[in-house]
């Protein structure tokens, strides 16, 4: 009896002690986690990438087992005690908590896209890391700065560049769970009709898809009047809509899309009449018009906007260069009709002429080296097109526009291979 009454006592003794051990422990580890934190992002602004994407990395994981021990065992226990002390609702796995690790995860994935790539390889598994941490982050708090707006920036590039279908998927289904969590945001909506106009050709019902894209496309232009990758969006989506209705008997209907196509593209370029973006989006439009409306195509104004930006395109910066190298290649295909198709020859020209002056004052462009690769393979220069391919593939350091072409690069660099029998 004298013994038992000893044992209960001990462990009564015992039991607080192990409860002040379990919250120093779990005060130690928040201590830990922040100070590895902190080192990282010393590390990141002195430029020492890869040293931070190590410390940021063993951060996480001290997080991730902080966040174990307290929804387990004594950890639970010592967790709730110290809730209702700091008034709190939710501790280790609550919503702050699942911000700080979004952020951490954030911190770790831009640390490790400024890291150098010994190779090719190194540059996928990278790619491959870095897509694993921006959905993780994207899982935990899609609210933490950066976190939605990275991943959907990254599954756009994917599909820009690609094209696939199953691409233009994984960014509408990012930007479905987006607007779940976020709401209709103009980021948001931007993205969404992007992927919703780039899918809607597949789909069984075009024309209300296309409606759906145009909505969304309106709404985000109105918070953002002057993004001109939004503006092209939503011209281009108009004109795409005035198509599918003159296919079906609704003329009226067509043209006046049309002109609200046009007008899209107007409005801001009055605001703006000598910038290059400007003008470049208006000549993205009138050749995409040209492509869907051959008959009405306006040749000699497609001609002398393309003469008056020759002298201008060196200033050009990439994206804008991109943005007229494809809708040059995309005027030349199978689908091109009346006048507008005996100009289009010339502007698959223009476009090679016009990647091969770019890639030689920026050699490491990987898209404007994929589309230059497209347009010398599409017009029969098949060794031009695998060695291009393979200057890639070369590369010491791919740049980081190259992670998002890591499946895509590989089944384009195979393929091309396979049908030109090397």
């Amino acid at each position: 009896m004298r013994r038992r009454r000893k044992l209960i006592l001990l462990a009564i003794l015992l039991i607080p002690l192990g409860l002040a051990a379990t919250a120093t422990v779990l005060w130690l580890s928040r201590q830990s986690v922040a100070h590895y934190e902190r080192r990282g992002d010393e590390l990141a602004a002195a430029g020492k990438y890869e040293a931070a994407v190590r410390v940021y990395a063993v951060a996480a994981q001290k997080a991730e087992r902080q966040n174990a021990r307290m929804t387990k065992g004594l950890g639970r226990v010592v967790s709730r005690a110290l809730m209702r002390i700091r008034g709190r609702q939710d501790l280790g796995t609550g919503p702050r908590d699942r911000h700080r690790q979004a952020e951490l995860m954030t911190k770790l994935n831009r640390a490790l896209q400024r890291t150098r790539s010994a190779s090719l390889d190194e540059a996928f598994q990278k790619s491959d890391r870095s897509l694993v941490l921006m959905r993780e982050a994207f899982k935990l708090d899609p609210a933490a700065p950066g976190v939605a707006a990275e991943l959907l920036d990254y599954h756009h590039r994917f599909a820009a560049l690609l094209g696939f279908p199953a691409t233009w998927e994984a960014l509408l289904d990012t930007a479905e769970a987006a607007n779940k969590a976020l709401g209709n945001q103009p980021l948001i909506l931007k993205y969404r009709g992007i992927a919703r106009a780039a899918l809607a050709p597949t789909r069984d019902r075009t024309q209300e898809e296309l409606a759906r894209a145009r909505d969304d496309l309106a709404k985000a232009i109105a918070a953002a009047p002057d993004d001109w990758e939004l503006i092209e969006a939503l011209a281009r989506t108009e004109l795409l809509l005035a198509g599918q209705m003159k296919r079906t008997g609704m003329t009226d209907g067509a043209d006046q899309l049309r002109q609200s196509a046009y007008a899209v593209v107007r409005a801001p370029l009055s605001r703006q009449p000598d910038s290059i973006t400007a003008r470049i989006t208006q000549l993205v439009i009138l050749l995409e018009d040209g492509r869907l409306n051959p008959e009405s195509a306006d040749l000699e104004q497609v001609e002398a906007r393309l003469a008056g930006l020759k002298t201008a395109l060196p200033e050009a910066d990439e994206p804008q260069v991109r943005r007229l190298a494809r809708a040059l290649l995309a005027a030349d295909g199978p689908d091109a009709d009346g006048p507008f198709a005996a100009l289009t020859p010339r502007l698959s020209l223009q476009a090679a002429a016009l990647l091969t002056a770019h890639l030689e004052r920026h050699p490491h462009d990987v898209v404007c080296t994929f589309l230059l690769a497209g347009q010398r393979w599409a017009h029969g220069y098949r060794d031009d097109a695998v060695r291009l391919y393979r200057e890639i593939a070369a590369w010491d350091d791919p740049p980081p526009s190259a992670l998002a072409t890591r499946e895509g690069f590989l089944v384009k660099l195979m393929s091309v291979e396979g049908l030109a029998g090397v």
